[in-house]
């Protein structure tokens, strides 16, 4: 095992826990003895049975240091040591404190073990077993150093904490700034998002549409790390981005868009649609003229998981990657950015063309539901027109307040895209008047002598409908100057109500009246006249519009007598 069998080192069994001698300070010992000396004829192995000790069964043999003196408590455990029945029943084997030897150097291989003071081991301690006082001494020592470094932790938190607090408590307090009078909160505006709110939920179930659920807010990012602008900006375009990423930068989403736009007039091209024309009943076979090859039709009454379906989709999706390949046919956006694709993406984006082009062959083949998109199409039109008209005015209330010694921001309140007028581009839809006609009856309003029918082609109008609620105290609206563009005082009015209530002279109070008395308009009219006017709408105020529109009257009529 050591490679010399000369070696006279120490190899202490766990027996040596029963002795009260270190074994180097037993003279009687002889260190040649034990089982693993060619001497011991007792058994054979690590763990002889017959050597003349007891040994904890469960111990392992250890090499080095022995175990640490001890105190006998009982006569028995002391015969042993050489302690006799008629000395004391208590006492102490070694008075002083081991000092361990150098270790010196064997004949053998390794280095001679030395013993010292060593911990119980085994199965647990021996009932006999003490920790030395100097070892008591430093693990009190230990727990005491312990106890202070916790106190002095908990003294330095206290005082971090402290400091904190006189820091906050020190600051000065934060004093909001009074918002400005142009800002206050109208109480009409939190009515009119009821109003909308509830007029949406009347439609929808009409309609039968279950309203969805409420989406639950995002949850905000504990310690997320915060990027560096400059440092992404300048890695863009170093690094080539996934065209088909979720968290797509902003500036690449026109290159999407542009792709996706090139995806489905690819689609177009496979089943031989263009944009005008109506998508084909799937059950007609249509061949190509000039390839003779079929045309392929979707199935939008069918799923789009469906095998005719995701065969059309796969023919568009790898001839549209084909085409991206080329430099010459891909989007100049996808080209000249640092964007990249593969086929799932294309083949995502055929997918997206298929959804995209179901409506419309819904349109085509459902009556009411075409008449319905295109309501909704007039209303979004109606709407941009209003939104304009406001923008328009918004650009020249300041300089018309001042010209006319008016509150620019008593203008500016009384300005809202519902309160504005309609503009129509051709005629109502019921009335079963050409739009050709129309345009000949609007031109005839406005004054305007139309000679053939290609002049009168070239020339578009706008109908301005007049608002049934409106009072005829309410701001003047300006005449057009361009009569080509907008026509008056046509007689054609519109019944859309607001969900924003006018101020109270703004509102026609005959109209009110009547208005209230149908069921459908209850909610609607629910806070009309309850508002009052604005600070600064006074008779003074109605006295200053009045002298606008005599002076733009005058102007008026002086440039007809010129012409």
């Amino acid at each position: 095992m050591y490679g010399n069998n000369d070696y006279r080192g120490g190899l202490y069994l766990p027996e040596d826990i029963e002795t009260t001698h270190p074994p180097e300070q037993d003279p009687n010992r002889d260190f040649r003895e034990g089982p693993f000396s060619d001497n011991s004829a007792q058994g054979s192995g690590a763990f002889s049975q017959n050597i003349g000790r007891a040994y904890h069964p469960n111990a392992t043999p250890m090499l080095g240091l022995g175990p640490p003196p001890i105190v006998c408590l009982f006569p028995v455990f002391c015969a042993e040591s050489g302690v006799t029945d008629d000395q004391s029943t208590i006492r102490t084997v070694r008075a002083v404190s081991f000092q361990p030897p150098t270790p010196t150097h064997g004949r053998g291989n390794g280095m001679r073990a030395t013993s010292s003071p060593q911990l119980p081991y085994g199965n647990g301690p021996a009932p006999n077993q003490f920790i030395a006082p100097d070892i008591a001494a430093l693990l009190a020592k230990m727990t005491l150093r312990q106890d202070h470094l916790d106190q002095e932790n908990q003294l330095l938190n206290n005082s971090a904490l402290h400091a904190r607090i006189t820091s906050f408590e020190s600051r000065p307090a934060l004093v909001a700034a009074p918002p400005p009078s142009d800002t206050l909160s109208d109480p009409r505006i939190a009515a009119a998002v009821r109003k909308k709110q509830a007029g949406e939920r009347a439609a929808r179930k009409e309609r039968g549409v279950v309203a969805a659920p409420p989406l639950m807010p995002p949850v905000p990012e504990i310690d997320a790390p915060t990027s560096d602008a400059s440092a992404s900006q300048q890695s863009a375009p170093q690094t080539p981005i996934y065209l088909g990423s979720a968290n797509l930068p902003p500036e690449l989403r026109p290159v999407r868009m542009a792709t996706q736009k090139f995806v489905s007039r690819i689609f177009r091209e496979v089943c031989g649609v263009g944009k005008k024309d109506e998508w084909p009943d799937p059950s007609i076979i249509r061949i190509n003229e000039i390839t003779q090859e079929q045309y392929l039709t979707p199935n939008f009454d069918g799923l789009i998981t469906d095998a005719s379906n995701q065969y059309l989709i796969s023919v568009v999706a790898r001839k549209a990657e084909k085409d991206l390949r080329d430099v010459n046919l891909r989007p100049l956006q996808l080209t000249a950015s640092n964007a990249t694709l593969d086929f799932p993406v294309v083949f995502h984006m055929a997918e997206n063309s298929f959804t995209n082009f179901r409506p419309q062959w819904r349109r085509q083949n459902n009556p009411e539901l075409a008449a319905r998109d295109e309501l909704s199409s007039q209303i979004n039109r109606w709407r941009q027109r209003r939104c304009l008209k406001v923008d328009q005015k918004l650009s020249i209330v300041r300089a018309f307040a001042a010209a006319h010694n008016l509150d620019p921001n008593l203008l500016i309140k009384l300005l809202n895209e519902t309160h504005e007028s309609d503009e129509a581009s051709g005629p109502e839809d019921n009335s079963g008047e050409s739009h050709e006609a129309w345009k000949a009856r609007m031109a005839a309003a406005a004054g305007i002598r139309v000679t053939s029918r290609a002049a009168l082609a070239k020339l578009e109008f706008l109908e301005v409908l007049g608002a049934d609620w409106r009072s005829d105290e309410m701001l003047v609206q300006a005449r057009a100057r361009n009569a080509q563009k907008v026509v008056q005082g046509t007689g054609r009015s519109s019944a859309r109500i607001p969900d924003l209530a006018p101020w109270d002279f703004g509102s026609s109070v005959p109209w009110l009246e009547k208005a209230r008395t149908l069921p459908e308009n209850e909610v609607l009219l629910a806070d009309w006249n309850t508002y009052g006017n604005p600070a600064g709408v006074d008779n003074m105020f109605f006295d200053t519009l009045a002298q606008i529109d005599d002076n733009a009257n005058y102007d008026d009529n002086a440039d007809n007598d010129d012409a």
